[in-house]
């Protein structure tokens, strides 16, 4: 196997961007008043075909889909979001947030929970260290 280069990261890479998919007024309200106070670069969008145009024109490394817990179609959005290539990194932004909810989200290629009623300092880390983790990942696969 060839040992890839490590190289500094480019001024675009420097600024966290995301993609959020939800119907959620308050929650992407919560999100974008975070994006706007740390210069993050945040988009919208309402459906998953929107997210995959959004992500297809403009690699983004995280990808947020706000969905119902209970209907299970949240495992279907975060295998098809996992599709994407660039492959960003997917969160599952949830009002529930337990252990056994987190093992179904790894088992859907989803990254993590992205707990709704956290406050922003959680959120922030929590998407910083997303953020990171997917820069990281795709770094090492260059």
């Amino acid at each position: 196997m060839q040992q890839r280069a490590w190289r500094p990261a480019t001024d675009k890479e420097l600024i966290l961007s995301l993609v959020v998919i939800t119907g959620d007024e308050e929650f992407y309200g919560r999100l974008r008043g975070i994006a706007i106070e740390f210069q993050w670069r945040l988009a919208r969008a309402e459906s998953i075909e929107e997210a995959e145009l959004l992500v297809g024109r403009k690699p983004t490394p995280l990808v947020i889909y706000e969905g119902d817990p209970d209907s299970g179609n949240w495992r279907f959005a975060l295998r098809r979001l996992n599709e994407l290539l660039p492959r960003p990194c997917v969160l599952l932004a949830s009002e529930v947030a337990d252990e056994n909810l987190l093992r179904e989200v790894m088992r859907n290629n989803g990254y993590d929970i992205l707990p709704k009623a956290a406050s922003s300092d959680k959120l922030v880390r929590s998407l910083n260290f997303a953020w990171f983790w997917a820069l990281s990942w795709e770094r090492g696969r260059r």
